[in-house]
């Protein structure tokens, strides 16, 4: 698949017939590339060719997303990047936040920026406890106020999961035990339709 992707940007460089109907896949094709650089561990590659689709496609919301994943990824391996990466997710959750239309990636955002601060919460756990123990209190309230504030997280029940499985883990990082939750209300059972009831 990278191949191809690569095949297809070369061919828009070179082919302007071509440039002129594959232009608008451009965007999509080039957050792919970038995509499976990072899925590839190469976050240096990845970064370059994500700020180059940023700078020319400064209001598409997909490399933004792709952006902070690197940044995510990178800092899962290295710690010093998860500053990098909590600004990150921190100035486009803003972004999105401002949105009258509250666009479903606001969510899938709050939750990566959530992902982080408990990431170097437990980084930082052996070296500074009083750090540790605020980024894992700031995951928990922005967990907690999103839930309180948009509880149907745009209708993802996936997501929702999501939120609560880490919203546990940040609770239980800080010493407390976290609160059981209501079971989803089972289905009723179909009831029989009035022909089928008196056969």
């Amino acid at each position: 698949a990278r191949q191809e992707y690569e095949k297809f940007l070369k061919r828009l460089e070179s082919d302007e017939e071509f440039a002129k109907v594959g232009a608008k896949h451009a965007t999509h094709v080039r957050t792919q590339l970038v995509g499976l650089l990072r899925k590839e561990g190469n976050p240096e590659d990845a970064m370059k060719q994500v700020e180059v689709l940023i700078k020319a496609y400064p209001t598409a919301l997909q490399p933004l997303m792709e952006k902070g994943l690197i940044l995510q990824a990178w800092a899962e391996k290295d710690a010093t990047q998860y500053d990098k990466a909590i600004a990150h997710w921190t100035d486009l959750r803003g972004r999105l936040q401002t949105m009258r239309k509250k666009p479903p990636q606001l969510y899938e955002v709050i939750l990566h920026l959530a992902e982080c601060l408990y990431g170097q919460a437990t980084k930082l756990s052996d070296k500074d406890k009083a750090a540790a123990k605020k980024g894992a209190e700031d995951a928990e309230k922005l967990l907690k106020s999103t839930l309180t504030l948009y509880a149907s997280l745009g209708g993802s029940g996936w997501l929702r999961g999501q939120y609560e499985i880490l919203l546990d883990k940040t609770i239980v990082f800080q010493g407390r035990t976290p609160e059981k939750r209501a079971a989803p209300a089972a289905k009723p059972a179909d009831t029989p339709k009035p022909a089928e009831a008196a056969k």
